[in-house]
């Protein structure tokens, strides 16, 4: 038994298949493996601490007690590697009479406020239907008999599939609550101990375990950590504090003496104002108000006593987000010329992320910091507003010294190319054309198959001499698809001329579209090549088996009496 315990304890610094094996064989060895678990936990290397953490937090109340006891462990990083592994959210929660008011009271107002989004969108959903009613001569009250059956069946369906999903998660949870209450409990109050722990990265362990449970208690004892002298631990608070919604303490951070807390406060605000999330914080904001203060009066009256009555009351109310255009961009924008690069960087990656049209122009500056990290993130900041960016200010950027900047350079520059394509943007044509000039493989590739997608023949002869000129197999093969796809039979001599090349795959694949083409000006080329027994390594299929479904493609006598006469 030991040698097979051995025997899985190294298998957490194997591959991740073997260790997903070991994983699931130690979790059911029960305590026989505890004791090896926790010596790893306190011996092993940055690989095997964490894996052998995570099969603790799957073995149920035993190892839940082990990584309780950790947290007391004399080495700093045991500790922090306990609370990260602390499984908190596998507690079963208590439930008292007024817990499940007030969780049924957050259900009814979650599926008002989704009974009315539904609402909107079955109203909009019938408005054709509306119009076809007033055309047949039904008059407004049946127009507006139909939005209301819209709005209703919206509504209805909308608040069912919330209903189905919240009630998948509580079965989901339920199953998976394998721990009670009082472990959650014991380890809040053990998280709260390692706050005031020696070492930083217990700390910062800490609040971020404690930021976790979203518990609104937990924003007293974070505020408390920002002013501990730790920059991690700060940064750790601020971050944290700004997932509660509370933004005074991630805008003060961003004034931090340490560079890393500015840096990760702006990271955090960019998160925290994602582009993706607008539409949905615009679309519920009034309502969402309106809703916190009807919560708040139902509060009131089910609170016991009246301290916490005002403590549930102050908790209903949300505190508005900041605005976007007169608090957070004004607060994150004035840290584009800091001293550390870092912190220039981060606010370049936030702006990215809030992709406000005032962007871009603080992001073109980031092109000419002198630090290579701080061009990369203004290169990848680029991105949401490639199209309106000239090539011109980017192409330079592909010469840059710094390896970094210029694949990050290509690959916006390729994206751009991409999005043309996508866009079917014929005006973009000239700027593709000249993109095909840069000695950049990945930009070149990206701007054939633009011009592949918009389909434009002046695309041709530019093809054309790739074709001819070009030593990279890759761009040839991608220029002989944007042909085949344009059907310009000014390639046909080309590819004639081709069918003689040494690369065999590039003879095959000319063959190829020759058939497609049935370009009947080839059958005496094709038919020298269905002697050519040749296998390219990057097809099944030889040269001749290709240049005979050519010919028979072009289907003329000589092209058939070609093949017979190869037989």
């Amino acid at each position: 038994m030991s040698e097979e315990l051995d025997s899985l304890i190294a298998g957490l610094d194997a591959e991740w298949e073997e260790f997903c094996e070991a994983r699931l064989r130690l979790r059911d060895a029960g305590p026989a493996a505890l004791p090896l678990l926790v010596g790893v936990l306190r011996t092993g290397n940055d690989t095997v601490r964490p894996r052998a953490a995570r099969v603790l937090a799957d073995m149920g109340e035993r190892g839940a007690d082990a990584l309780l006891g950790l947290l007391d462990d004399p080495l700093p990083e045991v500790r922090a590697q306990a609370i990260e592994s602390l499984p908190l959210e596998s507690c079963r929660r208590p439930l008292g009479a007024r817990p499940l008011l007030l969780g049924t009271l957050n259900v009814v107002l979650m599926l008002a406020r989704l009974g009315m989004v539904g609402a909107g969108v079955g109203a909009l959903l019938t408005t054709p239907c509306a119009f076809v009613v007033l055309l047949v001569g039904w008059g407004w009250r049946g127009a507006g008999l139909v939005w209301m059956l819209g709005a209703a069946a919206g509504s209805l369906l909308m608040v069912l599939a919330a209903l189905l999903i919240r009630l998948a998660g509580r079965l989901g949870r339920e199953r998976s609550a394998r721990l009670p209450c009082r472990y959650r409990e014991v380890g809040i109050v053990k998280l709260q101990e390692r706050l005031a722990d020696p070492d930083a990265s217990v700390r910062a362990a800490a609040i971020r375990k404690l930021a976790e449970e979203c518990d609104p208690a937990a924003a007293t004892w974070l505020r408390g950590m920002s002013a501990d002298p730790s920059p991690e631990v700060r940064a750790a608070a601020a971050v944290c504090l700004g997932s509660l919604d509370d933004f005074d303490a991630l805008f003060a951070a961003l004034d931090d003496p340490s560079p890393q807390v500015r840096a990760d406060a702006a990271a955090a605000i960019g998160e925290l104002y994602h582009a993706s999330l607008w539409p949905t914080a615009g679309l519920m904001a009034r309502f969402g108000e309106w809703l916190d203060r009807l919560k708040c009066r139902l509060v009131w009256h089910v609170a016991p006593r009246r301290e916490v009555r005002l403590a549930e009351r102050g908790a209903a109310i949300r505190r508005p987000r900041p605005s976007l255009e007169r608090d957070v961009m004004p607060a994150i924008v004035h840290l584009i010329r800091d001293k550390s690069p870092e912190v220039r960087a981060a606010v370049l990656t936030s702006l990215g992320s809030i992709e406000h049209p005032d962007s871009v122009l603080f992001i073109l500056g980031g092109l000419m910091d002198e630090e290579d990290i701080v061009r990369v993130a203004a290169l990848e900041a680029l991105r949401p507003f490639a199209k309106a960016v000239d090539y011109d200010g980017l192409l330079p950027l592909l010469d840059d010294p710094a390896a970094s900047v210029r694949t990050a350079a290509s690959n916006v520059i390729a994206g751009k190319a991409y999005g043309s394509g996508r866009r079917l943007d014929r005006e973009a044509v000239p700027d593709l054309l000249e993109l095909l000039k840069v000695p950049n493989t990945h930009v070149t590739i990206h701007a054939i198959q633009a011009l592949r997608s918009i389909g434009d023949r002046a695309a041709v002869p530019a093809l054309i001499e790739i074709l001819r000129t070009s030593p990279e197999a890759i761009l040839q093969n991608n220029a002989l698809l944007a042909l085949e796809d344009l059907r310009d039979r000014k390639a046909v001599p080309v590819l004639i001329e081709l069918l003689g090349d040494p690369d065999a795959s590039l003879r095959q694949q000319c063959a190829r579209v020759l058939g497609v083409f049935r370009a009947e000006e080839s059958v005496p080329a094709l038919a020298r090549l269905l002697s050519d027994k040749t296998k390219p390594a990057d097809n099944i299929h030889r040269v001749d088996e290709m240049a005979e479904k050519a010919l028979r493609r072009i289907g003329t006598r000589e092209a058939i009496d070609a093949i017979r006469r190869s037989r």
